[in-house]
């Protein structure tokens, strides 16, 4: 699930770093609507978390949160908010686009290769246990090694996973990454209206493809990496729109307190009204309804009430997209071993097990993500500096 990821900033607030030391942010990314995006990240991350334990443990809850899989699209979309809004004024400088994809990598790359060896660890639990597919040690070691890197494996199925079997929403942080190459290289060519250009491209691609029959719910195989990595360029470059036009002061007037844009957002990925629509309602959401909450969420007010509420889903929700479903495969390839699978269906055991994950992913968040980034930051970008 964001892309986005992110999407993204995922974890550690919407827009700052405060693992990296020395890596100030800007005024812009204090304000108090920042938190209200971190809460809406959050709870993202809750629906992508509930519709993959859902469908691992054929839990009927997967049938009401069919459209939770949209999530991922408003990752895109807060991901281009926030880097716009930190890193655009130095990319055009000309100077910054190196340390721009370092922090980029430094960001997200602690959690892939945390979720990559979580996932080779499910591999051989399953061969072990005889309840998985069983692959060649050097294969394994080599996909081990690929998929670390955040690059699919190939064309061919990998024991029905698709391209990054070893933790499969890792498809959106690809693309993720790839769009945020590509925006810090043509940042020149992209500036003002020119940024539409890719947008109305990528729109017109998901749009043309779901007037052919097809869905959204694409990205993680060879099939649907195409449509994936047009959702990514469409939903980041909407969000850049969007922070170009909050930095100008020319969003709409109107603001939404916290707990609406979180009402809001759980009705657009719950989807209650999207039965008989199809991939219509899906465009809809993420062209129209997503971007609509993310303005709103950066015109809200001061955070009076739910601050550290919101400032915590945004700290866990990046730790929690990248380990949750290595997380369930594991319980579910143990239950398997024992012959007591049935469990997962049961509510209460549906709860428990969302509920470890997401205090797996705070413990996460706070003793490995944000000390390593940190380190790394330590190591690497400020040891580059001269002086």
């Amino acid at each position: 699930m964001h892309s986005a990821a992110n999407a993204l900033e995922h974890a550690s607030g919407a827009a700052g770093d405060p693992g990296l030391p020395g890596l100030a942010a800007p005024d812009a990314v204090r304000r108090d609507h920042y938190l209200v995006l971190d809460g809406l990240r959050g709870l993202a991350a809750f629906a992508i978390c509930l519709v993959h334990l859902a469908h691992i443990s054929h839990h009927r809850l997967g049938d009401s949160l069919d459209r939770a899989f949209l999530a991922v699209d408003f990752f895109f979309i807060l991901s281009g908010v926030v880097i716009a809004d930190r890193y655009e004024p130095q990319l055009m400088a000309g100077s910054f686009v190196r340390a721009f994809l370092l922090r980029r990598a430094i960001r997200l790359y602690p959690m892939v290769a945390l979720g990559t060896l979580a996932g080779l660890g499910v591999m051989l639990l399953g061969r072990w246990l005889h309840t998985g597919p069983a692959p060649r040690f050097a294969v394994l070691a080599a996909a081990t090694l690929w998929n670390g890197l955040l690059l699919p494996l190939s064309s061919r199925p990998w024991w029905g996973w698709g391209l990054w079997p070893f933790n499969p929403p890792f498809w959106s942080l690809f693309c993720e990454l790839v769009v945020n190459g590509l925006y810090a290289l043509a940042i020149l060519q992209l500036r003002g209206r020119r940024i539409v250009v890719p947008v109305a491209g990528a729109a017109a691609v998901l749009v043309w493809h779901c007037a052919q029959g097809g869905t959204l719910q694409q990205g993680g195989d060879a099939a649907g990496l195409m449509i994936g990595m047009c959702r990514a360029v469409f939903g980041f470059g909407l969000g850049v729109i969007i922070a170009r036009l909050h930095a100008a002061g020319r969003l709409p007037k109107t603001g939404l307190p916290g707990g609406a844009a979180m009402v809001v957002l759980v009705l657009v990925l719950w989807g209650p009204f999207s039965r008989g629509w199809g991939a219509a309602y899906d465009l809809v959401a993420i062209m129209l309804v997503m971007p609509w909450i993310v303005m709103a969420g950066l015109r809200t007010g001061p955070v009076v009430h739910g601050a550290r509420l919101y400032a915590t889903l945004g700290l866990i929700s990046y730790p929690l997209y990248a380990t949750h479903e290595v997380l369930f495969r594991m319980v579910l390839a143990v239950l398997l071993w024992r012959h007591h699978s049935g469990i997962l269906v049961r509510d209460g055991s549906l709860v428990m097990l969302f509920v470890t994950a997401v205090v797996v992913s705070h413990a996460l968040a706070r003793f490995y993500d944000l000390p390593a980034r940190a380190w790394l930051a330590r190591r690497i970008i400020f040891r580059a500096r001269p002086g």
